[in-house]
């Protein structure tokens, strides 16, 4: 009896020290998580990146240290996703999600924030924030502001609506289907000046927006079997552009 009057006491001390706010990251796997920070910031063109040779090299570079990375927020650690230096490579494929895909598996830093609970919450944030609308100006802006307030590369920027298409965040078309669905036809719209651009349909900036709203429509119940297939082949990379404007017909309706 006293043992278990001894556990409530102990479970009352706890609840009484929690501000509501601690729970923020997944305690149990990164005790530490918060307590320090990191940038990737004068990296890219410094003279140690210019000693790198190879691409092996650069690979590890952009590796976070092993004894910071369980002690980054969650939000670094999307920041860091967002900046890593060799996303830009994903665009050099024909099918950009085997990069991207390759990057989420080998990445310390998409590896890491995976084990933060709130890691879907705040990549869907930072993607909300995008003003995809600047891009449809004259000069074509080199970056993107986000809410934030920080500005991304058009690159980073894309590169992070892919990773919300890939399977790497696909408890997110569970837990918020509603909530991407809005947000990606938002970005859609703000994409859609460009839509008879020259080049656009072979660009990789239009993909990642058709790609999660194809994921979304995947989850709901309002496709023909045809629907399904063709948007079940545009996901596995079986299609590509040829059937650009039958794909819209049916995600933007």
């Amino acid at each position: 009896m006293k043992r278990f009057i001894y556990c409530l006491f102990l479970l009352a001390v706890m609840a009484s020290c929690s501000d509501g706010t601690v729970d923020e990251f997944s305690k149990d796997l990164r005790p530490e998580a918060g307590t320090a920070t990191y940038s990737y910031e004068g990296l890219v063109g410094s003279d140690y990146w210019k000693t790198l040779t190879t691409a092996a090299e650069r690979f590890e570079a952009c590796q976070i240290p092993a004894d910071i990375l369980p002690k980054l927020s969650t939000e670094n650690l999307v920041e860091l996703c967002a900046t890593y230096p060799l996303n830009f490579e994903f665009m050099a494929f024909d099918y950009p999600i085997e990069s991207i895909t390759n990057m989420e598996e080998r990445f310390n830093g998409f590896i890491e924030l995976k084990k933060c609970k709130d890691s879907m919450e705040k990549l869907l944030a930072l993607y909300e924030g995008f003003d995809f609308s600047r891009y449809s100006t004259t000069p074509y802006p080199i970056t993107i502001h986000n809410s934030n307030g920080r500005d991304y590369t058009i690159i980073q920027a894309v590169f992070i609506e892919h990773v919300l298409s890939t399977d790497y965040c696909k408890s997110l078309y569970k837990t918020d289907l509603a909530k991407i669905g809005e947000i990606s036809r938002r970005k859609f719209e703000q994409k859609l000046p460009l839509r008879e651009s020259e080049g656009l349909y072979v660009h990789d900036f239009m993909l990642g927006t058709l790609r999660i709203m194809a994921r979304v429509a995947l989850a709901g119940n309002d496709l023909s079997a045809a629907e399904r297939e063709t948007l079940t082949d545009f996901l596995n990379s079986r299609i590509r552009w040829g059937d650009g404007d039958y794909l819209i017909s049916i995600l933007y309706r």
